[in-house]
């Protein structure tokens, strides 16, 4: 054989064996055998986003973005929005790790390797197939190399999931990841805006970039407050939860009057902007008042969202407006005391409320904050001497439950007792007057001088609840506060025949709006008996006595009922026999 024709046909054999590498993927003994990276990990497999027009993104309707992330951290499950359609291809790509199994279940199948020309050129890093190994039902493949892709082909309509393994067969390895795929007939509804998969959320910031997982923030009182702007994040996604391709036009609207605006502060009811309104980029609808048209005024406005015409869904937003009211309940205006006074002793509660009737924080500091002097008294009694609204922490925005309510606090004369009926009022914001109810505010110069004890009937059931009421008087007759405590004068309580409810009298029990009430429960045992309190005062320094009864109100016949009727009834006998014995006698 001559040396040229030897030439030729080492050639051939080498073309020959570079066309078997290239069409039947043998596998590589060496890198099946050792490999020097270890084991597929949960974050050494995804699946690569292709670009639009190239012949692995024809069919692929939408891939989770979970899915085609390169680091998962500790995700286990993945690409359950990722949706293809019948006979189209996924490229799934190994990374730093190489030892590996990838087991389908479903209508799909690993396609044989190479893939067409226009595929490879497709794949941007990695040749395909290289140590790969394709099982003889295609439904497994072994990858024992670094950056190896596979090409998953669905062959029917329904749901397939990926399996991978960390060893060269499942049966040997673990299950590190799981990719969910569904196979449809065609990706119909991709790039038109799907209501059900679109995202609105109410958000205090417009920089929030809206996700599949979104929901409504809980807004601070200072997001909400007066002249404040509340955002609405959106989020537009497809029928197979992608994002959007092509810009849509993005319209909102508000009523009530609402400035609603789509990525830019409104100007009126209504703001349109054309835009994608994805997950890589931040949308919001801008809500706010219109304070020149209603200055002042609460907002509550329901803000529609459309996309394309198509309604995406609203929220109800409201906006608070500036104090319109001040209201004081006379429940909550302590009696004071002209000595020892406290912002706690000598204290009401207020409640401050917009137009609309939300209650509102109102900051001390703040420009329209309640001033602390008293508008107007309605009295002559002079025991108040001054009224104000102290600094304090109040309850959070469009709290109804009464908790955390403004406190006040008013001075009393240490010399005066008395009541007087006090007018409070403060400028908002917009400069306008704002005044409260007329509430009774009460001084006492403190400590009980005289008292009295009385009950709240005079005979009682067994097992009725019995009231008995301390009421204590100054040196100048006006009500104690409600500092004032029983003193050591508490353990002269006693109330014969009956049981105190709740926990036990103390020194420093303390009196409310001029008196000190205790509850009992009547006992069984019935008949006359004289109860005694008697808290430390000056004048007074004996205990006080009360008189009740106890009787059974039952109809029922007792035994001492029975042998009193009987005594009666032979005694009404020895009547009637006395006298018929006179009648015979005077016969005779």
């Amino acid at each position: 054989m001559s040396t040229k024709t030897l030439k030729k046909r080492i050639a051939l054999v080498a073309v020959s064996a570079l066309s078997v590498g290239l069409l039947t993927v043998a596998p590589s003994p060496v890198a099946n055998a050792t490999n020097d990276n270890g084991a597929l990990t949960v974050n050494d497999i995804r699946i690569v986003s292709q670009a639009a027009g190239t012949t692995l993104a024809a069919g692929v309707c939408a891939v989770d973005s979970v899915a085609s992330s390169q680091v998962l951290g500790a995700a286990a499950i993945g690409s359950t929005a990722t949706t293809i359609s019948v006979g189209a291809k996924l490229e799934f790509r190994t990374g730093t790790n190489g030892l590996g199994t990838l087991v389908i279940s479903g209508p799909a199948e690993w396609a044989g390797q190479p893939v067409s020309t226009s595929d490879l050129t497709s794949i941007a890093a990695g040749p395909v197939g290289v140590a790969a190994t394709i099982s003889s039902t295609k439904k497994s493949v072994t990858v024992a190399d670094d950056a190896a892709s596979m090409i998953l082909v669905a062959t029917g309509a329904g749901a397939v999931t990926v399996s991978v393994y960390n060893a060269a067969t499942a049966a040997t390895g673990t299950l590190v990841k799981s990719f969910g795929i569904t196979v449809v007939a065609s990706c119909a509804g991709a790039d038109a805006v799907s209501v059900s998969n679109s995202i609105l959320a109410v958000s205090n910031s417009a920089a929030t970039q809206a996700t599949s997982t979104s929901t409504d923030a809980t807004l601070t009182y200072a997001e909400q407050d007066y002249g404040s702007t509340v955002y609405i994040n959106v989020l537009l996604r497809d029928g197979f939860k992608a994002n959007l391709a092509t810009d849509v036009v993005l319209q909102a609207s508000g009523t009530n009057g609402a400035l609603v605006g789509v990525g830019t502060a409104g100007i009126s009811s209504n703001g349109v902007a054309a835009t994608k309104a994805s997950s890589s980029q931040a949308v919001a609808v801008y809500v706010s008042q219109d304070t020149t048209t209603n200055p002042g005024k609460a907002l509550t406005t329901t803000v529609t969202v459309s996309a394309n015409g198509t309604v995406i869904g609203t929220k109800t937003i409201t906006i608070l407006g500036l104090a319109a009211s001040i209201s004081v309940p006379q429940a909550d205006v302590k009696y004071g005391t002209g000595t020892s006074q406290t912002t706690t002793t000598n204290q009401f509660k207020f409640i401050v409320r917009d137009d609309a009737g939300n209650r509102l924080e109102m900051a001390p500091a703040a420009t329209g904050a309640i001033g602390g002097t008293k508008y107007a008294t309605t009295s002559g009694v002079t025991a108040v001497t001054t009224v104000g609204l102290r600094d304090t922490s109040y309850r959070s925005p469009l709290d109804n439950s009464g908790a955390g309510d403004g406190a006040g606090t008013f001075t009393c004369s240490s010399t005066v007792s008395g009541s007087q009926s006090v007018t409070l009022g403060f400028y908002n914001a917009a400069l306008v007057l704002v005044k409260s109810n007329a509430f009774t505010v009460t001084c006492s110069i403190g400590g009980i001088n005289t008292f009295s004890v009385s009950t709240d009937k005079a005979t009682y059931s067994p097992g009725e609840i019995a009231t008995l009421t301390i009421s204590g008087k100054d040196a100048l007759g006006g009500a104690v506060s409600d500092a004032t405590t029983m003193g050591a004068g508490y353990v002269n309580l006693s109330m014969p025949g009956m049981t105190l409810i709740g926990a036990a009298a103390t020194s420093a029990d303390t009196f409310t709006a001029g008196v000190k009430t205790y509850k009992f429960r009547v006992d069984q045992a019935e008949g006359s008996f004289v109860g005694q309190a008697q808290p430390t005062a000056t004048t007074d320094d004996a205990a006080k006595t009360v008189s009740y009864s106890i009787k059974s109100s039952s109809t029922a016949v007792t035994n001492a009922d029975v042998l009193k009727s009987i005594v009666a009834l032979i005694a009404s006998i020895n009547k009637q026999i006395q006298a018929l014995q006179k009648l015979i006698l005077a016969r005779r």
